[in-house]
């Protein structure tokens, strides 16, 4: 069908089950019906290797006019060795597809062995804009061979066009995340990196925002529940500070505590006009903070929406955030008499003093934890690639035991 000017095909949700060619007839007539294809849907189906195969057949001709495909949630009762082919045949498929510049492959649990199969798409088809990968099982071995197409990706010969980057909820941890920041450094064009729920701690935070720095007109940051510490929140803040066209920002669930928040919001004081969303909620940011946020939304002139539920502010705290707001920004944030959100503003010294005497056991936790989960000095700068071969060699193995 036509929507808006562009010709679209979508067999979203309709719960099929294709295993054969000849059931996938229903998708390849369509698709036979529709010159001129722009954007196809599959979603909320599930296909076997053999459907697979020969909808990659009928995609042949539309190989001209195809933009925009959506593949995320085709393989709900699959084997993994189904889901490797199947893979394995849409990345073919699409490799070469000149005016392709958006995939979606969320929502399929293909791990790292799928990651592999979907590399060869990522890293050869220098015309993709839009990557999405939330939910996949990825792994920080995926996400490693993940990072590894899209360096090569950036060091083709040819300008990079990719501006967003979504892999949420792929417990990548701190080693994905690191791989992934190698990538980011050498893109420099992404617009929008959303990398919610991986388990990535300060040490991927603090290569992730060395990366952001990489990248001057990032305007979507959604690092949402990870694990900053104040550790990370500093040096997210280094970044944020320099990154001038940032519209939208989710730490929130980051846990930044009082000395992160401090950084971050301090980096947002001046030269943020066009940020428009700020999520900062249980973040556990303390009544200090809500001081810090009221004198930057003087300068935060063009926010429409903030977030700070579910932090340890004080009602007068919140009170005076809600005062400082311009008219119309959506404001979020603990009602006024829930008890569980009071603290009394006479009480913010001995709470400083109370928070000075904890960071050095926050400190000893971090490097604890800095000792082991720490990144070999060899997988951060330019040999990283040398640990992706390594990992991607582990994945070669699997391939050779998966059923």
């Amino acid at each position: 069908m036509t929507q808006t000017g562009l010709v679209t095909l979508s067999f979203e949700g309709q719960q099929r089950k294709l295993t054969t060619a000849a059931d996938a007839e229903v998708v390849v007539s369509q698709l036979n019906a529709t010159p001129g294809l722009q954007h196809l849907t599959l979603s909320g189906n599930t296909f076997g290797v053999e459907a697979c195969v020969a909808i990659c057949s009928a995609l042949a001709p539309h190989a001209a006019t195809l933009e925009v495909v959506n593949f995320s949630d085709i393989f709900t009762s699959r084997l993994h060795s189904e889901i490797r082919d199947a893979v394995t045949a849409f990345s073919a498929a699409l490799v070469n597809m000149p005016k392709l510049r958006e995939i979606n492959f969320s929502d399929n649990a293909f791990g790292p062995i799928g990651a592999e199969r979907l590399s060869p798409l990522i890293a050869g088809n220098r015309n993709l804009e839009v990557i999405r990968v939330n939910n996949n099982g990825l792994g920080s071995i995926g996400g490693t061979i993940v990072a590894k197409a899209l360096c090569e990706l950036a060091n083709s010969d040819q300008p990079v066009r990719l501006h967003t980057f979504v892999a949420g909820r792929n417990r990548l941890e701190n080693k994905g995340a690191t791989a992934l920041a190698h990538a980011f450094t050498q893109l420099k064009t992404l617009r929008l990196i959303a990398m919610p729920q991986n388990g990535i701690h300060y040490i991927g935070i603090g290569k992730l925002a060395e990366a952001f720095v990489s990248n001057p007109g990032l305007q979507v940051i959604d690092l949402n529940d990870n694990t900053f510490t104040s550790k990370g929140g500093k040096n997210m803040a280094k970044a944020i500070a320099s990154l001038k066209t940032l519209k939208r920002i989710n730490f929130g669930d980051c846990l930044a505590r009082k000395a992160g928040g401090k950084a971050l919001i301090e980096a947002l004081t001046g030269g943020h006009e066009l940020l428009e969303d700020l999520d900062l909620s249980y973040n556990e940011l303390k009544p200090a903070n809500a001081e810090q946020l009221i004198e930057a939304l003087k300068t935060l002139t063009g926010l429409k929406q903030i977030n700070v539920l579910g932090n340890e502010m004080s009602n007068k705290g919140v009170k005076k955030i809600k005062a400082a707001l311009a008219s119309g920004v959506q404001y979020t944030a603990p009602d006024e008499d829930d008890e569980d959100d009071q603290s009394c503003d006479d009480d913010d010294d001995d709470e400083e003093e109370e928070e000075s005497e904890a960071e050095p056991e926050e400190e000893e936790q971090e490097e604890e934890e800095a000792a082991e989960e720490s990144v070999p000095a060899s997988a951060v700068k330019p040999s990283a690639t040398a640990e992706v071969e390594v990992l991607t060699g582990q994945v070669a193995a699997l391939n050779v035991s998966a059923p």
